[in-house]
């Protein structure tokens, strides 16, 4: 089963305030003190700008001989969110799936990562939401957002790393997480959004035990 464990984004948030300490006898040690903890308290307030869950992983051998993860995001938006994304502002979504060791290292070594991203734009005049897989560019077009947003968070059957390319006697665990790509947003924007908790919109990291 999966577990879910430290949030990347908080702990990004923390060692930006562990760096700010290093430098408090400037002034603009102080300053950066004060936007850190801006930026924490965001972190730790995501649930105000929306969630993102996985449900449902599954890890299985392919015919193909390759371990394959296919899991669902359930992305819910919070009304900020949603009301800039029905007035024309596209959203990104990062997907990523990190395959790594568990051996007895005191961190967990990556071997092979995934990303993957996706687009979710309204479409005012067609009434329309449309879902671009950037990877591929495959394009998708539904009449709700509900769909949209499931389709976006869908991933079938991902390719995370061969049989034969795993090392005898190691065991591994598949990462993944998802989030929305603030850096996507329009540049106007991204200011407000680094500093609301309202834009916040990240999963907690996912652990899954390779079979």
């Amino acid at each position: 089963s999966s577990q879910p464990v430290a949030n990347s984004q908080q702990a990004r948030n923390l060692s930006a305030v562990n760096r700010a300490l290093s430098s408090l006898a400037t002034p603009r040690g102080r300053w950066m003190i004060a936007l850190a903890c801006v930026l924490l308290a965001a972190g730790l307030a995501r649930a105000e700008g929306g969630t993102i869950e996985l449900v449902n992983p599954v890890v299985e051998r392919a015919d193909d001989d390759r371990w394959r993860l296919s899991a669902a995001f359930d992305i819910r938006l919070g009304e900020v969110v949603r009301e800039a994304l029905l007035s024309g502002v596209a959203l990104t979504f990062d997907f990523v799936v990190e395959l790594r060791h568990t051996d007895g290292w005191p961190w967990r070594r990556s071997v092979t990562e995934l990303r993957q991203r996706r687009e979710l734009v309204y479409l005012a005049l067609a009434s329309a939401f449309r879902v671009e897989r950037l990877d591929s560019g495959a394009v998708t077009e539904y009449t709700n957002m509900s769909a949209a947003l499931a389709d976006i968070g869908r991933l079938e059957a991902l390719p995370v790393i061969a049989a034969s390319e795993l090392e005898a006697g190691k065991d591994h665990v598949i990462r993944l997480d998802a989030s929305l790509d603030i850096e996507a947003l329009p540049v106007p924007l991204r200011p407000r959004a680094y500093l609301s908790t309202d834009w916040y919109l990240s999963s907690p990291e996912y652990e899954i035990p390779l079979p």
